[in-house]
């Protein structure tokens, strides 16, 4: 060991930062910093769990299993008190056009290799949770009414040639089917339907007969033309 200086201090605060100041200035086998910045141990501790990846997973999940109720509670609390946090930070990773991409091709060979224990997870969890997710779904729309109904516009008029070809084709498809249906509705809610005609006509009767005065109109037109 060589002697460097002598260095009077008041302290071991300062002898350490003179320590340092000559770990930092030239070559020295003692690499060890005798203090550090926050950030320094921060950047240590980064350093360290890249560099011992497998040893702290595993030292991770040993310390979960022994302590599993504390460190549920621990992460509950901490997402309750963080939650406006956590979903800035979740929709900011989910915005970057990079992580879109992966997480869009994740999700999918997800599913494609969990597809049937997943839709048994999701029925399992719609019978279980019937009442439930009927319930916030009924707030959901009483709370977004207007912009569902303008996404339901729009995604109309984004698919409105593919929708009205995809219901001819099923109309031609099940002419019958349908019409046993419409029969059946019909023949079950009969006193329902006059109810709701009645009212209709009740409420909008001016309307209906300045509709029916222009068709008949029209109608005569078309007899005198022809005649």
């Amino acid at each position: 060991m060589v002697l460097i200086e002598n260095f009077p201090c008041t302290g071991k605060q300062e002898l350490h930062k003179r320590e340092r100041y000559w770990i930092e200035n030239i070559n020295c086998i003692n690499l060890v910093r005798p203090i550090a910045t926050q950030e320094e141990h921060k950047q240590k501790r980064i350093e360290y769990i890249q560099a011992n990846k497998e040893h702290v997973a595993y030292l991770k999940k040993e310390y979960y299993n022994k302590n599993r109720e504390h460190c549920n509670e621990v992460s509950k609390k901490y997402r309750t008190e963080h939650k406006e946090e956590l979903l800035a930070k979740k929709k900011e990773y989910r915005d970057k056009p990079e992580n879109k991409a992966y997480q869009k091709e994740a999700n999918k060979k997800w599913k494609d290799e969990n597809r049937e224990a997943h839709m048994l997870q999701r029925k399992e969890y719609g019978i279980a949770n019937k009442e439930k997710i009927a319930e916030a779904r009924k707030k959901h729309r009483d709370e977004n009414k207007e912009k569902i109904k303008e996404q339901k516009r729009l995604s109309y008029l984004r698919n409105k040639e593919k929708t009205q070809a995809s219901r001819k084709t099923y109309r031609e498809e099940n002419k019958d089917k349908i019409a046993m249906a419409n029969k059946n509705y019909y023949e079950e809610n009969k006193d329902k339907i006059a109810m709701v005609n009645k009212k209709y006509y009740e409420e909008n009767k001016e309307k209906i007969l300045e509709r029916n005065r222009i068709a008949n109109l029209r109608k005569k037109e078309l007899k005198e033309t022809l005649n």
